[in-house]
């Protein structure tokens, strides 16, 4: 089932990236949405940050870890420099995200 999970992941993730430069529209996309997974991710996987790809029991995790992360930060960074007046930017409170950061980097 792990395999069959990331394998859909990875085609969403793989599609919405495809979406964003074949049809140059975000509207339909919350780029902040997409900050908090990016947030998420790295929190998640800041274990390639001490060990390295090297000390890992699995490169599979690795690979998919580096890919999440790398395909997230294309799809923000792509909507914030090339589709910038494009996608949904209501008011959106920060004021969550904080907190969310300090649970998130100590559970």
């Amino acid at each position: 089932f792990r395999l069959l999970g990331d394998g859909l992941h990875l085609l969403g993730m793989l599609a919405l990236a495809y979406g964003l430069v074949k049809y140059k529209n975000a509207k339909t996309v919350s780029v902040r949405s997409l900050e908090l997974y990016m947030l998420v991710y790295v929190a998640r996987y800041n274990d390639l940050l001490w060990y390295g790809l090297s000390h890992s029991p699995s490169m599979y995790n690795n690979i998919y870890k580096v890919v999440f992360i790398s395909l997230t930060l294309f799809c923000v960074g792509y909507i914030r420099t090339q589709l910038p007046t494009n996608y949904a930017d209501k008011d959106w409170a920060y004021a969550f995200i904080i907190p969310a950061v300090v649970m998130a980097l100590l559970l």
